[in-house]
């Protein structure tokens, strides 16, 4: 009778930790960002590098650690370019914390040139389409996760 009380304890605790974190994971999926600042780092006749550097609010209780990241950027549907990690290891902050983030976002000016990207942009720049897809990796503690996909969908009217 003491085996099963124990197992019941060990579970309820195990049910409690997994609920706290799933809890505290959804409230940091929803972080808020604000960006402090954009200059360009290297420009050519076929490629600019801008750098944005960003601040982001993790209004969530636990920390991570973003250990890398890397997406291909879509303008209209048509690749154009993207972005990678300009510095490893990244800690988002716990409790309304704010963090800084530089990315680098890597574009190339021969892209613009395809037809749904320049059309898109001249027929109406606000309704045009942004897309990140990629992936990114997080540690806490002694967990690590790589390669977690991520894809998400903005209007440029967003950024407006």
């Amino acid at each position: 009778m003491k085996k099963i009380f124990i197992a019941l304890g060990l579970g309820g605790l195990a049910y409690g930790v997994y609920s706290y974190y799933m809890q505290q994971y959804q409230i940091l999926e929803n972080w808020k960002y604000r960006i402090t600042g954009a200059f360009i780092k290297k420009l050519t006749p076929l490629n600019v590098e801008i750098q944005v550097d960003y601040e982001i609010t993790n209004d969530s209780a636990i920390s991570i650690v973003v250990t890398d990241y890397y997406f291909d950027l879509y303008l209209n549907g048509e690749k154009v370019g993207f972005i990678k990690n300009a510095s490893i290891n990244q800690r988002l902050e716990p409790n309304g914390g704010k963090s800084f983030f530089p990315m680098i976002f890597s574009i190339k000016t021969t892209a613009f040139l395809k037809g749904n990207v320049l059309l898109g942009l001249l027929d109406s720049v606000k309704e045009s389409t942004l897309k990140q897809k990629g992936y990114f990796g997080v540690k806490k503690g002694i967990l690590k996760f790589r390669n977690i996909p991520f894809e998400y969908t903005y209007k440029l009217k967003d950024f407006m």
